[in-house]
């Protein structure tokens, strides 16, 4: 890596380093590091400044490290060249450097730090998007885009996202109810997600909306426990009415008897049918395990009642009659057109990351096809606004949800009207957006410093430490290790959070 670093400063005729200790920009020799790295303007460290934070105050934080959690203070990559990192997130995503070594370097993502240094990467290298991503917001999507094609860089465009408005393009809406989101990749592969995500933050937050609230809140927020009590005595009553089968799944709620063939409606509910089919669309529905005719036979079993039908899918799935399989949302490679769309294969329950297949798009992580010099004034206007979000891929997101909210204690937001396959919390300054999928974590032999962790201020560490100790003792899905000046935990996949003052 240093020869690597050496050699690209010598052939851009840049003076070489003269001192690699982690030395501060200011105290560098001749200036700045960064003016001899590369060739612009000095740019000075400066203080980091407190990032505004969306906790709501109305909302007392009593979960996990409660109100001593502050905000999220950087993110690390493990990278295997640091200058060819360096030339992708400094030149092309104008992350500003802040400092500057050998073997690592800290950027400015204008909200929170990304610190890259020199070890092993690990990266996702599947053939769809449901993968862990660092999310940048920008003012524009459209002239991002545009921006990604003058410097060369191959992007994926998700359009399953809906804005609120109605479904989202990939399940058949318009493109004016989606939201942008160009996935790229660094040299080692690891996704940065550019994304005008920031049109969902009054939505997110439970603020003010001007869009039907019914067609977008999963209701992954706290829950009025009164309304719960009597939609329960509704479902009962209309139970009973239903008559003796409804005995079992009184005694029972996991489970229901289909119908005999002699006592099945004639016909089947084909706007129930139609609603389940169009569920397909929609990533992680149980409905995707099936195929129309199978949910044609299913909701006549159910005797055209839909919460029965699911019921009657999932008994299916755990008694492995069927298969529970996943299928990724298409995507567009570059530039939304026809021939450009590609339709990922389908993931199957607890597999393993496998990497891109054979008939996968190619996209060159981070690969330029022009010099980094050559990078006109007007190009390069491009610039971000913040980080939305840290996407995070889970295999089980009920016990997910519990250590985000019990044990990190983040608040949970609104979620757009996905299927129940995530949950989006806010961490202080940015959300963490967890999705059902096969996670690729740091292996657990990894020391916590050296597995890619996020770094977490809080008020009072020794108070954290104490919090976090019970959590450990408690729990079997979590990892402890303890430092003098911090502490780090994994989450149930294996994620590694820093916990600092």
């Amino acid at each position: 890596s240093d020869f690597l670093l050496h050699s690209y400063l010598s052939s851009h005729n840049l003076h070489p380093f003269r001192r690699l200790n982690r030395l501060p920009l200011q105290n560098s020799p001749k200036g700045h590091l960064l003016s001899i790295f590369f060739k612009e303007k000095k740019i000075m460290p400066g203080k980091q400044k407190e990032p505004d934070c969306h906790w709501d105050p109305i909302k007392v934080r009593t979960r996990g490290l409660g109100d001593n959690l502050l905000y999220v203070t950087r993110r690390t990559y493990e990278v295997s060249d640091l200058s060819a990192s360096l030339r992708f997130f400094h030149k092309i995503l104008h992350f500003r450097i802040v400092e500057l070594d050998k073997t690592s370097a800290t950027l400015d993502c204008k909200n929170m730090l990304l610190t890259i240094k020199v070890g092993t990467p690990v990266t996702f290298s599947g053939e769809n998007l449901i993968v862990n991503h660092l999310s940048v917001d920008v003012e524009d999507v459209e002239k991002a885009f545009d921006y990604l094609h003058r410097v060369d860089v191959p992007f994926e465009i998700n359009v399953s996202v809906s804005m609120g408005g109605g479904p989202s393009f990939a399940e058949g809406g318009g493109l004016e109810n989606t939201i942008g989101q160009a996935f790229t990749r660094d040299p080692d592969g690891y996704y940065i997600e550019i994304c005008n995500c920031h049109l969902l933050t009054d939505f997110v937050l439970g603020k003010e909306i001007d869009y039907n609230p019914d067609l977008y809140n999963e209701g992954n927020v706290d829950v009025d426990m009164s309304a719960v009590r009597n939609l329960t005595m509704k479902w009962a009553a209309k139970l009973v009415a239903l008559g003796e089968r409804s005995k079992n799944f009184l005694n029972d709620p996991t489970y229901i008897e289909p119908l005999p063939k002699d006592r099945q409606p004639k016909k089947v509910n084909s706007k129930i049918l139609e609603n389940f089919i169009s569920r397909k669309k929609v990533y992680s529905s149980i409905c995707q395990s099936f195929t129309d005719a199978q949910l044609e036979e299913i909701l006549l079993e159910a005797g055209n009642y839909a919460p029965y039908a699911i019921l009657i899918m999932r008994q299916m799935i755990e008694s492995k009659q069927v298969t529970r399989i996943y299928q990724p949302p298409a995507y567009y490679v570059n530039d939304i057109d026809e021939d450009a769309l590609f339709k990922p294969d389908k993931l199957i329950e607890g597999d393993e990351e496998e990497g891109k297949g054979e008939d996968a798009p190619e996209l060159s992580a981070g690969q330029m096809a022009i010099g980094y010099e050559d990078i006109d004034g007007k190009t390069r206007k491009f610039k971000i606004t913040s980080v939305n979000h840290i996407g995070i891929i889970v295999q089980d997101v009920g016990l997910s949800i519990e250590f985000y909210s019990d044990v990190l204690g983040l608040q949970a937001v609104n979620r757009p009207k996905f299927d129940v396959h995530g949950a989006w919390f806010t961490g202080g300054n940015l959300e963490f957006h967890l999705i059902l999928g096969n996670p690729l974590p740091p292996d657990r032999s990894i020391k916590g410093p050296d597995a890619n962790p996020t770094f977490f201020k809080v008020k009072d560490l020794a108070a954290a430490k104490q919090i976090l100790a019970e959590k450990d003792t408690a729990s079997e899905t979590i990892q402890l290790e303890v430092e003098s000046d911090a502490c780090y935990i994994r989450d149930p996949d294996g994620y590694v959070y820093c916990i600092h003052e």
